[in-house]
């Protein structure tokens, strides 16, 4: 399945080539058609570097001029590549978001491990330091008398 996608991409790619150099760059403005010449005359890395240089206005006009100048049958098979390259782009935004998603529930993840294991630890030491520190002696608020009993004195020697 993923040889038959490349061969028929390989066509595909290889027709828009072939259309290209039927392609009248006369029909652009003088401008631009200097611009497209050399992007058509550069080798493949260069020709990629130099799309960036193109402006959507100036991509607006070459994509005019070449519906005008082609056929519908061409200009479906333009469509088809541009397909491609659209869900090519879609395939490669889809990993990226599964990939940042991954990140962060890993990121949530250790966060989480860390919490319970500060917890743990604070758990365990709390018995140890209580037994360890003195006890302190409740402190009693000023104003409030104190709790001790007083015992009432009897006179000696009288009963009732």
């Amino acid at each position: 399945m993923g040889m038959t996608h490349k061969i028929l991409f390989g066509f595909l790619f290889s027709a828009c080539a072939v259309s290209a150099a039927d392609f009248d760059v006369e029909a652009l403005p003088e401008k631009l058609a200097g611009e497209v010449q050399k992007f058509f005359a550069a080798d493949t890395g260069r020709a990629r570097t130099q799309i960036a240089a193109f402006g959507d206005e100036d991509l607006q006009k070459i994509t005019t001029a070449f519906k005008k100048a082609h056929p519908a049958a061409e200009q479906r098979l333009f469509w088809l590549i541009e397909e491609s390259y659209r869900r090519n782009a879609e395939r490669v935004a889809a990993e990226r978001i599964r990939f940042l998603f991954m990140a962060v529930v890993a990121a949530l993840g250790i966060i989480a491990v860390f919490t319970g294991l500060t917890y743990a630890r604070a758990r365990n030491l709390s018995p140890a330091a209580a037994s360890a520190a003195p006890a302190a002696m409740p402190a009693v608020p000023a104003g409030q008398p104190s709790r001790r009993a007083t015992v009432k004195k009897t006179k000696k020697g009288k009963r009732k």
